[in-house]
């Protein structure tokens, strides 16, 4: 899959992230609430400030504290993601998901076509049978076969959109899984843009 050929948008995150999660952190060892060790965070200049948090947050996950990633959620609008991507995106089990019915695809929207069929010379074949697989949704649709029947034909290939969230802990555990040899180089690409948009944030 060509990288425009899906689209990765942060929606949703938390302000001061970093901030926020350092504050969590230190609250687990101080007197002060993380409400009152956030407003001292802020109030130093920026650059002790980020030293601080870099520091802290080091410190907290080196130690295995993980679940001071917990404290940060992200939400992401993915589109044209095929659906055989979005189940690997679905394994790991604390992160959220909303997606789009496999109802609501058309065929006009295309298909993923793996770089390696690309190369294959198989194609044009796979490109045929796709098409056909939407052609007789479309029958059976229309000769009164309910649509949450007909769709299970519907491929893997076909492209879907989903809404994922999730917390700074388990998008790392996703970007792990995600590097292992079996997993398709498009969920891979998803699940770098998304760890590359959520720093940015942090």
């Amino acid at each position: 899959m060509d990288m425009l050929d899906f689209k990765v948008r942060l929606v949703g995150y938390p302000q001061n992230a970093q901030t926020l999660a350092t504050a969590a952190a230190l609250g687990c060892f101080e007197e002060k609430s993380a409400d009152q060790i956030m407003e001292g965070l802020l109030a130093l200049p920026e650059e002790e400030r980020l030293k601080k948090e870099r520091g802290v947050l080091k410190n907290s996950f080196g130690r295995g504290h993980g679940s001071v990633g917990d404290q940060i959620h992200f939400t992401f609008s993915i589109e044209n993601l095929p659906r055989a991507a979005t189940l690997l995106l679905c394994l790991p089990e604390y992160l959220e998901h909303l997606q789009q019915s496999l109802r609501r695809a058309k065929a006009d929207r295309g298909f993923h076509v793996p770089e390696v069929v690309k190369y294959s010379g198989f194609e044009d074949e796979m490109k045929k049978v796709l098409d056909r697989t939407f052609e007789f949704y479309d029958r059976a649709c229309n000769a009164g076969v309910p649509g949450e029947d007909a769709r299970f034909l519907l491929p893997l290939y076909t492209k879907t959109n989903i809404v994922t969230t999730g917390n700074a802990r388990e998008l790392c555990h996703l970007w792990w899984m995600s590097k292992h040899p079996c997993v398709p180089s498009v969920v891979m690409d998803v699940v770098d843009e998304m760890i590359s948009l959520a720093k940015e944030k942090t």
